[in-house]
């Protein structure tokens, strides 16, 4: 049966557009045109096989109460006036009702996995007033609607999450943050605490935000050393302790090391002990001192690191920056 929705009709460059909303349970409505190497003629497709996981992840997401997808996915349909608009059909936007002739199929060109997680949902028993935002265009041909998929995928630049993600963990928003590794959610909280709570500690206003402005007090940013935490944070005895007790360690820990090459941090942009090759190579250090000291206080970590302030150990000229790169 042919079916109706409210649309919003707009042309661009001679297409024309429809900008509507799809019940859930009429998105079997919608095709794929899936590549498959063994089809006749020309033509194989052009549409990449799913990834359930996605899928999986998609349905899990849309189960929650507050799971939502406001973004339009894109279709198409390959004849021209097949579909049937009751408002003006001139360039301008219009508001009217757009009806989708029987047999006349929405080819999927981006939402192919939004489209199965919304159906996995919804054969489940959830989303039973749902609404999926679509843009259909009408009249692009097969290669031109692959060509749509290509620049879709490829020319819109994947903007950087950091500021966004850091947020997020910031205010226990992280639900969502199913790509990131519960280290990094942990190392995160230790960053922003090292950063922002413990006065004492050697990177208290140190380290800079995704983001923020660049400040002189700044030596490290916050996306390279939450990455250097993460030897600690997937060590047996340390994995699973609290941001705020790790955190407390690494301050201890640095202070300690603070105690023992003093000029190192007080002009440390002389230095690299503070630079990503700095804490790279004593984070390497930090699960054996974890799991043999615990969160001891400064002092105590001040005795550990003595040999760095005897000759020997050279205390902060061993981290001098115009010796390390030869300037």
């Amino acid at each position: 049966m042919p079916f109706t929705v409210p649309a919003i009709r707009f042309v661009q460059k001679g297409v024309p557009m429809y900008l509507a909303a799809l019940p859930v349970n009429e998105l079997d409505i919608c095709s794929i045109d899936r590549w498959d190497p063994k089809r006749t003629g020309k033509w194989k497709g052009y549409q990449r096989g799913l990834v359930e996981k996605k899928i999986a992840n998609l349905a899990q997401y849309l189960e929650r109460p507050d799971g939502i997808l406001p973004v339009a996915g894109l279709l198409n349909v390959r004849s021209r006036n097949s579909l049937r608009f009751s408002g003006r059909r001139d360039g301008h936007p219009i508001a009217g009702q757009l009806t989708i002739p029987d047999e006349t199929r929405l080819w999927v060109v981006d939402m192919q996995h939004r489209l199965a997680g919304i159906k996995e949902a919804h054969s489940r028993g959830f989303l039973a007033e749902f609404s999926v935002p679509v843009l259909i265009t009408e009249g692009l041909s097969d290669i031109k609607e692959a060509c749509q998929f290509y620049i879709i995928n490829t020319k819109s630049k994947r903007m950087g999450v950091d500021l966004t993600r850091r947020l997020m963990i910031e205010h226990n928003e992280v639900r969502d943050l199913t790509d990131v590794p519960a280290w990094e959610l942990t190392a995160v909280r230790i960053a922003l605490r090292l950063n922002h709570n413990l006065r004492d500690n050697p990177w208290y206003g140190r380290i800079r935000e995704p983001e923020s402005e660049r400040l002189r007090d700044h030596i490290a940013t916050e996306k390279s050393f939450v990455p250097s935490l993460k030897w600690l944070l997937t060590a047996p005895r340390s994995r699973n302790k609290s941001a705020i007790l790790l955190a407390r360690f690494l301050g201890n820990f640095w202070q300690g090391i603070r105690a023992n090459a003093p000029e190192a941090f007080a002009t440390p942009r002389a230095y690299l002990i503070q630079k990503t090759p700095g804490y790279m190579a004593f984070h390497r250090l930090t699960p054996i001192a974890f799991r043999k000291w615990g969160a001891a206080s400064a002092e105590k970590y001040t005795k550990i690191f003595r040999p760095l302030s005897t000759t020997e150990g050279m205390g902060s000229k061993v981290w001098e920056r115009q010796k390390i790169l030869g300037l």
